[in-house]
């Protein structure tokens, strides 16, 4: 029994939500929202940002259930407003930081590092079967 092609697509999501979470932090969005009903382009005046650099991760943000959308006003969710906003006792932006910025860098894989001179890609002589019955 495999994980599925819905689990696949959850690990895709969940790599691009962090990424997602980590920009929104560190433009500060959810602080600088704070408790008003805000359209794109006052959201982008008070962020003093371009709407077409931030509009993409606004919908990504509200498709998430991070932010409330209702027709063109954005404003942070209970979670956000909770967990995403510094000085809150449950505030998770530090987590996602921390995971960004010294996690994954130190295991992301790089194939260009995997298959350097040292690690040369198999050759067809290379065997890499595990079948048992395979006489050596």
């Amino acid at each position: 029994m495999g994980i599925g092609n819905g689990t696949i697509h959850d690990f895709l999501n969940g790599a691009v939500y962090t990424e997602v979470l980590h920009c929104a932090l560190k433009l500060r969005l959810f602080e600088r929202m704070g408790d008003d009903r805000l359209t794109e382009p006052a959201l982008c005046d008070r962020m003093k940002v371009d709407s077409a650099t931030i509009a993409p991760m606004l919908h990504l943000l509200a498709e998430m259930g991070v932010l409330l959308r209702y027709e063109d006003r954005f404003w942070n969710s209970d979670d956000a407003k909770k967990y995403l906003r510094p000085g809150q006792p449950e505030y998770l932006g530090l987590h996602v930081e921390h995971l960004l910025e010294s996690v994954i860098p130190r295991i992301r894989l790089k194939p260009q590092e995997i298959l350097s001179p040292k690690n040369p890609p198999p050759t067809p002589e290379v065997r890499l079967s595990c079948d048992r019955s395979e006489k050596f």
